[in-house]
């Protein structure tokens, strides 16, 4: 007979392998959400500061939307989810913003995360681990409270 406490354990470790996952290549998933296709630019180097962007697909299976709220990694000092867009009156001439409230994923749709419009804007990278050839490791969190870690690919701007 198992104890409140083997159960209690047990389900932990359910719910752990529920909501979170490790993977090595530029696809992963975990619950309703999936990332593929993802990569990250050869950092460019602003005096001592490395800036690069990262790229991908967030799928969501599921029937409920969920928020990309954070990516974060060892090797960078900060990442934010950005959106690029036209800035008005201005044809040709592009801003770029911070989402500070995350980027909703739609149930049962997907958001492409690509240049010209949202992408992972990465500062104060470590100038080594950002050169092509290289794979960087990415957490992403979800308001779900998901988790995925990814080893991403670091290309040349192609």
């Amino acid at each position: 007979m198992i104890s409140f406490v083997g159960l209690l354990v047990l389900f932990a470790s359910l719910l752990s392998a529920c909501t979170s996952n490790s993977t090595t290549g530029s696809a992963a998933n975990s619950g309703n959400i999936t990332i593929k296709d993802a990569w990250v630019r050869a950092g460019l180097a602003t005096s001592d500061d490395v800036q690069s962007a990262g790229y991908m697909l967030i799928d969501n299976g599921g029937n409920v939307a969920d928020t990309l709220l954070s990516v974060s990694s060892d090797s960078a000092g900060a990442i934010e989810i950005h959106e690029s867009k036209e800035m008005e009156g201005m044809k040709g001439m592009m801003s770029m913003s911070p989402l500070p409230d995350g980027l909703e994923i739609p149930a049962n749709g997907s958001v492409a995360i690509k240049p010209g419009s949202f992408h992972l804007m990465i500062m104060k990278a470590k100038k080594e681990a950002y050169t092509a050839g290289r794979t960087v490791k990415l957490l992403f969190k979800f308001k779900s409270g998901t988790e995925i870690t990814l080893d991403v690919p670091v290309r040349e701007n192609n």
